[in-house]
């Protein structure tokens, strides 16, 4: 996805901005995109002017899709029932010298479909200024098993600043492995924050392995990654995926991985997980749930992972509102490092139907270095959690020898069902 496919022209374009060198080879750009034919590669709802620039798309057939190598920032809307788009999808790149914002508004369209291509909606971000992709309508489908990483929705920012996917409405589908939804992420030194919105429409996703919903992705230094839901509908079919996620993958990050989900559905069918947060840094993560429907057929409703060793940062799960359902989990958290881990259910369900070996929550230390393997809490103000089945437990809170583990119960309810099952079981060493 990230090669530089620019149009000869487009470049000779960027050329006449910085010096006459290419003044003759320009002027036969301008020219050529004047005409009214459909054989020109790129630029192809019209030029992009100096400066940020906006640029409308009109009605009609583009058969090699819509591709803008862009020099200062843009945004590219689609607001027409009327525009086809063709195999090459939608994409957006800048270059390493570029400022400004890239931006695509996908609001009305004809259904596309991409089988050889794997380009949706795509805009690519380097130099400095952010990169976001919004669809409110419309249909993209990245068709398949052999497209790998191809992603409906993808915003990259290589440069600095944050990268912002939006999902309203529409529908996205995608067949390969490690194919997402919609996917922001961040490659910034800086204060790029990678950021992932779903409010409504629906996402599926097929591939096998690793083909999450909404995904947002901090993988330098940067600003952390937030993902949120508040409606709409995800399905994930294959094993190794996360329907809403937030990741801090760069060990040296500070920052921290926040994961919000308020409304909508979402349904896991293979061995993967419903909502995640994950921070591979130094920094803390967050999962805050007050609303919505999750249901996990063999991963977690829930899962939350602070991997690093050395994380000061602190781990915390809240519970306020929403149903969960996991098969074998609801809510699996693990950590490595000195930084506590909690888990708050202060309302909502937790519910568990696997006929043996479940568990409603599960709180794991897991400090492979040896250092202090910080505390473990676990919260219930509130709500109900069950589970059946024989050697099911309702809360297990497990650390090694150098943390410490809790359970407080101040309210709501606690139920297990079957032989040698235990309701709370906190264990040490």
């Amino acid at each position: 996805m990230d090669t530089d496919t620019r149009n000869p022209c487009v470049s000779r374009f960027m050329l006449l901005r910085q010096g006459p060198s290419c003044l003759v080879e320009s002027i036969t750009f301008i020219v050529v995109s004047a005409l009214p034919v459909a054989a020109f590669a790129a630029d192809e709802c019209g030029a992009d002017g100096a400066g940020q620039s906006t640029i409308s798309c009109s009605a009609g057939p583009y058969a090699s899709g819509i591709k803008y190598q862009v020099a200062d920032g843009l945004t590219l809307i689609l607001d027409d029932a009327g525009i086809i788009v063709g195999e090459g999808g939608v994409s957006l790149e800048s270059d390493a010298t570029s400022t400004g914002n890239l931006s695509i508004e996908a609001r009305n369209f004809a259904p596309f479909v991409t089988t050889v291509d794997g380009t949706g909606l795509v805009a690519i971000k380097r130099g400095t200024g952010d990169v976001s992709v919004t669809v409110t309508g419309g249909s993209v489908a990245i068709t398949g098993p052999t497209q790998s990483q191809a992603h409906a929705v993808f915003a990259r920012n290589l440069g600095e600043g944050g990268a912002s996917v939006e999902v309203a409405g529409g529908t996205l589908t995608t067949e390969g492995n490690s194919s997402f939804g919609a996917y922001a992420r961040a490659e910034s030194v800086n204060a790029g924050l990678a950021s992932a919105l779903m409010s409504g429409g629906s996402i599926e996703t097929t591939g096998s392995t690793a083909s999450s919903g909404v995904v947002a992705e901090s993988a330098r230094t940067g600003g952390g990654a937030v993902a949120t839901m508040t409606g709409g509908s995800i399905l994930l079919r294959g094993d190794n995926a996360n329907g809403l996620e937030a990741i801090v993958s760069n060990g040296q990050s500070t920052a921290d991985a926040i994961t919000t989900f308020s409304g909508g559905k979402i349904e896991v069918q293979g061995n993967s997980n419903g909502v995640s947060a994950r921070n591979s840094g130094t920094g803390s993560a967050t999962i805050h749930i007050t609303g919505g429907q999750i249901f996990a057929d063999q991963g977690s409703a829930v899962r939350m992972a602070m991997i690093n060793s050395n994380t000061v940062g602190t781990g915390n799960i809240v519970i306020d509102d929403g149903e969960l359902v996991g098969v074998r989990t609801g809510v699996n958290a693990v950590k490595s490092g000195p930084g506590d881990m909690i888990v708050t259910l202060n309302g909502g369900s937790i519910r568990t139907t696997t006929t043996g070996g479940g568990t409603g929550i599960t709180l794991r230390s897991d400090n492979q270095a040896g250092g202090h393997d910080g505390n473990l809490v676990i919260n219930i103000n509130g709500g109900t959690l069950d589970t059946v089945g024989t050697s099911s437990t309702g809360v297990l809170a497990l650390t090694g020898s150098r943390g410490s583990t809790f359970i407080n119960m101040r309210g709501g309810a606690v139920t297990t069902e079957g032989r040698a099952a235990f309701g709370l079981s906190a264990q040490h060493g």
